[in-house]
């Protein structure tokens, strides 16, 4: 038995055309032949794709004939022949050229409609998947995924996809706004007028070394970090939002600026609560600094450790004022059975506090436990009691 498959085209004016774009045989069913082949669909898909652009093509053309300001005919001075990169496949076209209306003044003689449409000849969609696959697998990878489900007539090259990210990534960094000190924006009163945002975010940031090409080059730090966004008010399954980047901290010129616009595309709002979990390097701690009224800034790696035998929750609790923003010395954890590690989060503001003592209270699966720390060592107060 045969299938057809046929492209119907309605006009507004009413018109209909008919374009057959594949056929498809079947004999005896089989395991192999039961339903659509990948060949089958690359087939359809490249065909409906031809007829769709076509259409397309042949209906802005004819709204670029004339003159866009006097809606004088132009003239037509040839055309070229040019191919357009679809996810369905490379569609060829003849892109035509026409003279400019002598009614304006152009820097010009004539112009091509199609180029100044579409001038890098690839559809946005292809670019992204060749964007995403190539950031996580390699250049060859990419393209034999790209090949085994997508209808393409010529076999791709790894420098073709290098160039096409590298492109869409210099497109991206011109995009990008100025680096500033600090992207807090308002005040209180304003931030309290804001709508209730969505789930608290939560951003772990470290860095590391990576060996340079070439023995001259030495090592550069590279800083890398993922953002998790708990959940979206109105979703009906609290599914997270989870975002990464990265950068070279040596060579990015905006650094706090691109962590700023990744937390902005998860609608992070001044009065949205968001925590930073990171080392004590100074290039990690600063890129984290002044994004947030609602920051809150926890450190490791661990100072110390605690038996316990379930999850605890843990505060500290001291004599004395502080200002809101200053909160700057406190304890997390989050343990299963058997050992955790305790994190300290401990600025300059309290490293210079000069504290002698604080009250350390760790919540378990019964009554709360009371211990005392000394912090003389961290302060440089030799004074403070031993407890």
């Amino acid at each position: 038995m045969k299938f057809k498959v046929q492209v119907i085209t309605l006009l507004d004016d009413g018109e209909e055309s008919l374009r057959e774009v594949a056929c498809i045989e079947r004999d005896e069913l089989s395991a192999v032949s039961l339903g659509l082949s990948i060949a089958d669909s690359k087939t359809m898909l490249q065909g409906i794709q031809e007829v769709v652009v076509e259409w397309q093509m042949n209906a802005y053309l004819d709204t670029q004939r004339h003159c866009p300001q006097c809606g004088k005919l132009r003239h037509h001075k040839g055309s070229h022949h040019t191919v357009f990169r679809t996810v369905f496949g490379d569609v060829s076209v003849e892109s035509p050229r026409f003279t400019h209306c002598p009614c304006q003044a152009h820097e010009t003689e004539s112009c091509s409609p199609l180029a100044e449409l579409l001038p890098e000849r690839t559809t946005p969609e292809l670019l992204y998947l060749e964007t995403k696959w190539a950031s996580l697998s390699s250049y060859g990878m990419t393209i034999k995924l790209l090949q085994d489900v997508l209808p393409f007539d010529e076999p791709l090259e790894p420098v073709t996809i290098r160039n096409h990210v590298f492109k869409l990534a210099e497109r991206l960094e011109e995009e990008l706004g100025d680096e500033q000190v600090s992207f807090i924006e308002g005040c209180p009163r304003d931030w309290g007028e804001l709508p209730t945002p969505d789930g608290p975010l939560t951003v772990g940031i470290d860095g590391g070394y990576v060996k340079a090409q070439g023995m001259e080059q030495g090592w550069f730090e590279v800083i890398a970090g993922k953002s998790i966004l708990s959940f979206r008010r109105g979703d009906e399954q609290a599914n997270p939002s989870i975002k990464c980047f990265a950068f070279v901290q040596t060579y990015d010129e905006k650094p706090k600026r691109r962590l700023f616009e990744l937390l902005q595309a998860q609608g992070l709002q001044m009065n949205q609560q968001i925590e930073f979990l990171s080392d004590g390097g100074d290039t990690v701690r600063d890129i984290q600094l002044y994004l947030s009224p609602e920051a809150e800034h926890l450190l490791g790696p661990g100072v110390a450790k605690v038996n316990f035998l379930a999850k605890w929750a843990v505060s500290f609790s001291y004599n004395g004022a502080m200002r809101r923003n200053s909160a700057s010395f406190a304890l997390f954890s989050v343990g299963e059975r058997g050992q955790g590690t305790i994190l300290f989060r401990l600025s300059s503001v309290l490293r210079n506090a000069l504290l002698t003592g604080v009250s350390l209270i760790i919540y378990g699966n019964c009554c709360p436990k009371h211990y005392s720390l000394n912090l003389s060592p961290f302060v440089g107060d030799q004074s403070g009691r031993n407890t």
